[in-house]
């Protein structure tokens, strides 16, 4: 992700086409002059023991095929960020705030608890 001016945060809403748990870790890269390089820094990570679970089937999003499943809660692990999670599994809706820290790239990673499931991000500056 690139991104312009904004606050130096970015709000973060995940989709996932099946209801394997995630594992987010989201990465931010500054230029280092002295390396002459980009330099990752983790700026987020969530834990990966049901930290983020599937609700019920979403209708279709335009360009994805199946059934999509939100986001309804998240779990910090490191890094600064604050959390949304939606009141119950029942409704979806959970998103972050990641402080990127200045830094010029976002980089989301993502580990499925099982399979190899697709996995979506929305995003934006605030």
């Amino acid at each position: 992700m690139v991104f312009g001016t904004s606050l130096n945060y970015l709000k973060i809403k995940t989709l996932v086409a099946d209801t394997a748990n995630l594992t987010l870790f989201i990465y931010g890269w500054s230029f280092s002059s002295q390396l002459m390089a980009y330099v990752p820094q983790l700026l987020f990570s969530t834990t990966s023991n049901g930290a983020v679970t599937g609700t019920t089937a979403q209708a279709s999003f335009p360009g994805i095929t199946g059934n999509i499943y939100e986001t309804w809660q998240f779990t910090k692990s490191t890094g600064d960020a604050k959390i949304f999670n939606a009141p119950s599994v029942a409704t979806s809706g959970a998103f972050i705030l990641v402080d990127t820290l200045g830094s010029q790239f976002v980089e989301v990673v993502a580990v499925a608890s099982s399979g190899t499931p697709n996995f979506y991000v929305m995003h934006s500056g605030v």
